[in-house]
């Protein structure tokens, strides 16, 4: 196995500080986007020897699924730059009969600790009553392994990923765990998008809980079986605190994933932030609520039943920025004429706060100046950014990478926080931080050779980080009314 360097935080430059007031050690990993600029996914390392796999990186799901030789329906592996550039192929896959650590999770009988590697009580059973049984399957199949599948969407419509569940090393930079997740044997309606392989959810604070297959999922029906969250394994298990940071970076550029805390070379002055709500619905989510929203001089809504309903997900995963239709109508008519001279007129305006108005996020390039009028602007696939929904408030990748984004992900007993800053800099790590040959050739002033990528990824002359989006603790008042963002 080689092992290549990962950028840490650097001595002098400044340690993440966490909200106890102590530093946290912190590890920086890129971040790469898939094919149409609006996710970003990360090179995941599963089993001895590793084999790496592309992952979607969402945060508005649960479950880590790795495809793999069996899986049906997924992209093909790619072997070329060319094919890899054209967006027709995934990063990697991973093989269990190539790996001398996996094993299976067995459908009946007691799940073990695997060498005491997998803490107990990792995975239970729970019927469809309710009720925790640890250390058990609660989804067996025919051939006693334990199956588990995931569906997204509304019944007759939905997209998803089926499979059965296994345990084997990950390893994430230079942090490694024995973990739980979903082994993919199908996959449904055209669930991966290129170039990823799988996908890493890390939502499910509490776990991850999943039905036997694909039609118990859509009916809700029979017991379920519940796995304990990956990126909390793999940070508790080094000693790191469970927060990360996220510098989302642009299509044309990687991105970065801090493990264990922000990274302050990547955005300028303090973090705000606002509560994570809390409660039996709610923790499967980074949810949070705003309560106003103005586009320019003119006010959308002004109240957490008209802007954001009961909760809204923060989701890296949705490109759009998704409303209730009473809030999207309310968008509608204040964009409705509304004069401009420059993109700053139009700039989209947001309170969020579950005590009261706790922080507010200027946002830039959802409509812009057009023949003197704000007009909706468009996103990397040349359609809007902006959807109404019958369903959840999503505030989506659209939102999320005009800033820095700190996810403190709590405890048991609490629900945690997140925090926005205003970015600054560029996303970048050092270029041995890309453990896959496609993802480094992508990377601005890297190159692969002799099986490792080098380079000395130093920032450009184009500051891509400053996106013209800033934050303010408080009321959007606080920010200074002579500020003109730039467009995203």
């Amino acid at each position: 196995m080689v092992m290549l360097a990962v950028a840490m935080v650097m001595a002098g430059l400044g340690a993440p500080t966490l909200r106890d007031g102590t530093n946290a050690t912190q590890l920086d990993v890129p971040f790469i986007h898939t094919s149409v600029g609006n996710a970003v996914y990360i090179v995941l390392e599963v089993g001895t020897p590793p084999q790496g796999i592309g992952v979607l990186f969402d945060t508005g799901s649960s479950t880590l699924g790795i495809s793999g030789p069996k899986t049906t329906g997924r992209n093909p592996v790619c072997t070329s730059a060319q094919q890899y550039l054209a967006w027709g192929c995934a990063v990697g896959q991973y093989d269990p009969t190539q790996s001398t650590t996996t094993d299976t999770i067995p459908g009946s009988g007691p799940v073990g600790t695997y060498d005491g590697t997998l803490p107990a009580g990792t995975i239970s059973a729970t019927g469809q009553g309710g009720g925790s049984v640890p250390n058990k399957c609660g989804t067996q199949l025919q051939d006693d392994s334990c199956g588990g599948a995931v569906v997204y969407g509304t019944t007759g419509h939905t997209t998803g990923m089926e499979g059965e569940w296994l345990t084997d090393v990950i390893t994430l930079g230079n942090l490694s765990a024995r973990a739980v997740f979903l082994y993919m044997t199908t996959l449904k309606y055209d669930f991966e998008e290129a170039p990823v392989g799988g996908i890493m959810g890390v939502s499910g604070r509490s776990g991850d809980c999943l039905h036997r297959d694909f039609q118990s999922a859509e009916t809700g029906s029979g017991g379920k079986t519940c796995g304990s969250d990956a990126l909390h394994l793999l940070l508790t298990g080094n000693n790191y605190h469970d927060t990360f940071g996220l510098c989302l970076g642009q299509p044309q550029d990687t991105g970065v994933l801090s493990l264990g805390g922000g990274n302050p070379n990547f955005y300028a002055g303090e973090p705000a932030y606002t509560a994570l709500k809390s409660g039996p619905t709610d923790s499967d989510y980074y949810a949070v609520t705003f309560g106003k929203m103005q586009l320019g001089s003119k006010v959308a809504c002004s109240s957490v039943a008209e802007c954001s309903g009961e909760l809204a997900i923060l989701d890296t995963g949705t490109n759009l920025f998704v409303l209730n239709q009473q809030a999207y109508d309310g968008l509608a008519q204040a964009a409705n004429g509304l004069e401009c001279s420059t993109d700053a007129d139009c700039k989209l305006d947001l309170e969020l706060g579950l005590h009261g108005v706790e922080l507010c996020l200027r946002t830039t390039g959802f409509f812009t100046c057009q023949a003197q009028r704000c007009g909706l602007g468009a996103g990397p696939s040349g359609g809007p950014l902006i959807a109404p929904t019958q369903g959840q408030t999503i505030i989506g990748y659209a939102v999320l990478k005009q800033f820095y984004l700190i996810f403190d992900r709590g405890s048991a007993t609490d629900p945690g926080q997140v925090g926005f800053a205003t970015r600054q800099g560029e996303c970048a790590v050092a270029c041995g931080a890309f453990k896959s040959q496609w993802p480094c050739v992508v990377a601005a002033r890297c190159q692969w050779a002799g099986g490792l990528c080098t380079g000395t990824q130093a920032p450009s002359t184009i500051d891509r980080g400053q996106t013209g989006a800033t934050v303010s603790q408080g009321t959007c008042s606080n920010l200074d009314a002579t500020q003109h963002p730039v467009e995203v």
